[in-house]
């Protein structure tokens, strides 16, 4: 589950740089309006890479606390 998520999150990175090398190529004017957008995914992305790291360490505990349970 851990590897699977830190993939996810490899995977949005890349995506993002390609945004980035994208928008470098497209015309000045359209420069601004992009950067714009990119910045919005990058906070919404920042959210719910915080979300998963979150969700991430509360399974792990849940693990934790089952496997405390068994012993």
């Amino acid at each position: 589950m851990k590897a699977e998520a830190i993939n996810k999150l490899d995977l949005l990175s890349a995506v993002q740089d390609i945004q980035m090398d994208i928008a470098c190529l497209l015309d000045e004017s359209l420069q601004d309006e992009i950067t714009e957008g990119l910045l919005k995914v990058q906070r919404k992305s920042d959210i719910l890479e915080d979300e998963l790291k979150d969700k991430i360490e509360e399974q792990i505990n849940i693990l934790i606390q089952l496997g405390a349970k068994r012993i």
